[in-house]
This record gives structure tokens, sequence and C-alpha cells, in this order.
């Protein structure tokens, strides 16, 4: 059988305009699988976030302003810098409406998070083999605690007679004292640790909450805190509590930096929201990435660029 010219343009046109519909009949499909994969992820989502709120970050965070600070080169030494960091301090508790003013090396949350971890040795007992031996080492400087509502267990917390001069002493976090102590007071005994090249053989004189570093979906590490005045690292984050009223802002808070060191560097440090502070589940963010790719096929092979290409065609 033969077909004419028009007879074969005309099944030619009909051929492609059922290939057309298949294949939009396919892609509707796809749309609808895709909207149930976003559906589905958002729930796990939604249900992610409810229990994450749950979760005791170990600190609280309203009404606190940070800032992190690098020593500059003209302040080159660890007296230098436990000075200077002291004057800083200084200035901005005498702000109005300043409840508290503290530092920390390693802001728990932060966007820029400097977490050093050390061997910690305790005098009596076997050496830990492998990672259990390891905890977050941390100094913190003024009334950082306070500033951070973080709860004093047992014991005292730092004070201006733990300088550079005095014995070495630390604090623990509840983690540390169940995981080194099993459970006991450990307030009195003494570890030993290095922080930034420095060798610790100090005191435990109080016990502190767990801080959440990482993530609030992941549990928080053992933590040994010893007093800035003792160590003396080059960066601090400045962490101030302030009245829900107080007119102290953070350009105020950078002034009192600048007035001591003009040529002081620093950054504001707006510390993540806490909702996304949080590790997106495996099973959430491989849905993420399906509907992903499946969004952009549809949108490379959606029915509009194909009609719109057939319609071009002579």
């Amino acid at each position: 059988m033969q077909l004419s010219r028009p007879e074969a343009v005309t099944a030619l046109k009909e051929g492609r305009t059922g290939s057309q519909r298949a294949v939009g009949r396919a892609l509707v499909i796809l749309e609808i699988a895709t909207a149930l994969v976003l559906v589905v992820g958002a729930g796990l989502l939604v249900r992610s976030f409810m229990l994450i709120e749950r979760v005791d970050p170990g600190f609280t965070r309203d009404h606190v302003s940070v800032l992190q600070v690098f020593a500059s080169n003209r302040i080159d030494t660890p007296a230098k810098r436990i000075v200077f960091f002291e004057q800083v301090l200084e200035r901005m508790r005498a702000l109005p409406g300043v409840i508290a003013a503290g530092g920390v090396t390693a802001m728990p949350l932060g966007e820029a998070r400097v977490i050093a971890r050390g061997l910690v040795e305790i005098p009596g007992q076997p050496v830990p083999v492998g990672g259990d031996g390891f905890v977050n080492t941390t100094a913190v400087s003024g009334d950082f605690f306070t500033v951070m509502d973080v709860p004093l267990v047992s014991g005292r917390l730092f004070d201006r007679t733990d300088t550079s001069t005095s014995r070495q002493v630390v604090l623990v976090s509840r983690r540390a004292a169940r995981q080194f102590w099993n459970g006991a007071n450990p307030v009195g005994s003494r570890v030993r640790f290095q922080f930034s090249g420095q060798q610790f053989d100090a005191e435990v004189v109080g016990v502190v909450g767990d801080l959440r570093h990482e993530a609030l979906d992941a549990p928080a590490a053992a933590e040994v805190f010893l007093p800035y005045a003792q160590s003396g690292f080059r960066a601090l984050t400045v962490v101030v509590r302030t009245a829900a009223s107080s007119p102290t802002d953070l350009g105020t808070l950078k002034e009192q930096i600048w007035a001591i060191d003009p040529v002081q560097t620093q950054w504001v440090d707006r510390m993540q929201r806490l909702e996304f502070a949080v590790r997106v589940p495996p099973a959430v963010r491989q849905f993420a990435e399906l509907a992903q790719l499946l969004r952009i096929g549809i949108e490379f092979h959606g029915p509009d660029r194909s009609v719109h290409h057939a319609a071009r065609r002579p």
C-alpha cells in the first residue's frame, strides 16, 4: 500500500501528536509523584524539627550579642591578650543595660567554631584507649556561664583569683563527669591535658551543664573548661547579655574594642538559628535530592517545551 504525500504528512502529524500526548501524560504522573515526594519530605522535616525543639542546647540564646575577635599582631603574647580581653570585657560590663559579659574560644552552634580536642589523663586511672579519652578543651573568660545561662551542677565557677600565676583549675561538663568519673563528683580530682600546645595539670573545681557545639541532634561531647587567664589563646568570641530594653547594640560593643585597639579585627557571629543548626536527617536529604532531580527533569522536558518546539517546525 502506498500513501500519497498529503496522507503521509497527516499520518506523521497524528503520530507526533499521539507521542506528545503520551509524554504529557507521563509528565503529569511524574509531577504528581514529585508532589508526593515533597509532601513526605516536608512531613519528615516538620517531625524532625518538632523533636529537635524539645532538645536542650545547654544554654539560652535570648538577648545575647556575639562578636568574634582575633587579637591583632600587636597583641602578640598570651599575657598581652589576657590583659586586652579583660579590658574589653570591663568596658562592655559598664555599658547601660548590660547584664553580664564573657568570652569563649569555641562558641556553641556559632558560625565560626574552633573546637579543640585533646586526650585527658586522670592520675590513678588507666589511660583511656582510642577515642574514649578525648574531650573538647575550651577556654572561657569573665562571666561566660552566666551570659549563656549554663547551670553550675556542683563546685564553683571561675573567678578573679584564677589567674596565670595561680594554681591551674578546670571545670568539667556533666558528660565528662559521667564518662571519666562514672557519675561520681569529680571536684577535687586532677586532670592532665593539652590546650594550644600548653600542658595542663589542673584541679577540677566545678561541674557545669553540657553544651551542644555541632548540632541539636548531635550528642554533647565531654568537655573540659579552663580559665582564659591561664591560656591567652589568640582568638576569643565575646558574648554579652543585655536587658530587653537595653540601648546597647552591636555597634556600641564594637566601639569598646576599637577604643582599646583601633586596628582590631572583629566579626559578628550571628549564630545559626537553632532550628537551622540541625543536621538534616539522611532520609530527608535523599527525598530533597530526588525531588530536585525530578523538578529539573520536568522543567527541561515539560509539555510546554515540547509543544513550543513542535510549533516552530514547518
